[in-house]
């Protein structure tokens, strides 16, 4: 009898573990495949910061955050930089998400390419998060977006009791992927950029076509 109590609750526990790895693995695929989706269009050439609008609210959708900023500068040479694009309440602006990638506390997490998560901004002294962002922010994203081993910008993503639940999930390698799929619409935009340069550009007088 024992012995059959034992084997009952070995099978039972078989299976709720393997319940919950089909449960977590179900999770991670639908996820990979969201964020593709997402993040299809940024690869294309365009205005960069209509496909940032874009890629911000269609995160939305996947990630459970109640700010959103995305940056791009040049850490050689900026101190302090604003959103390229942003979403949050009414009562943030553009002013309440500054970032100081010179010197700045938050930013230190990221400088070395590897994606950030705290689970509680008000006890994790490697952040600095003011003002009113601390309203809508328990739980923080930070994703690197870096092109040839360089910090090129950064994604932000703030919120409460849903996205700690999202963060607590092992979301690492989905963000990686959203990370890279970025730095190549970045690396594209670069490139596309100088094309059309040079076509405007005389190539004898450096003058404009």
């Amino acid at each position: 009898d024992h012995l059959g109590i034992v084997l009952v609750l070995s099978v039972s526990i078989i299976i709720h573990y393997a319940f919950y790895l089909y449960s977590k693995i179900e999770f991670e695929n639908v996820l990979f495949k969201n964020l593709l989706d997402a993040t299809e269009d940024l690869i294309k050439y365009g205005d960069l910061k209509d496909k940032s609008d874009h890629l911000l609210l269609n995160l939305k959708e996947i990630i459970p955050y109640t700010v959103a900023a995305l940056y791009f500068f040049d850490i050689n040479n900026d101190e302090v930089v604003f959103p390229i694009s942003y979403y949050a309440p009414e009562d943030i602006d553009i002013g309440e998400l500054d970032l100081n990638v010179k010197s700045g506390r938050t930013f230190k997490n990221v400088k070395d390419g590897k994606i950030y998560i705290s689970k509680d901004i008000k006890s994790d002294k490697n952040v600095n998060i003011l003002g009113k962002l601390t309203k809508y922010t328990d739980a923080a994203i930070l994703i690197p977006i870096t092109i040839e081993e360089q910090v090129r910008g950064l994604i932000y993503l703030g919120g409460n009791k849903g996205l700690f639940d999202f963060v607590s999930k092992n979301v690492n390698d989905a963000l990686s992927i959203l990370s890279r799929h970025i730095a190549l619409a970045l690396l594209n935009y670069d490139y596309m950029s100088h094309i059309k340069r040079q076509a405007d550009t005389d190539a004898l007088t450096g003058l404009n076509n």
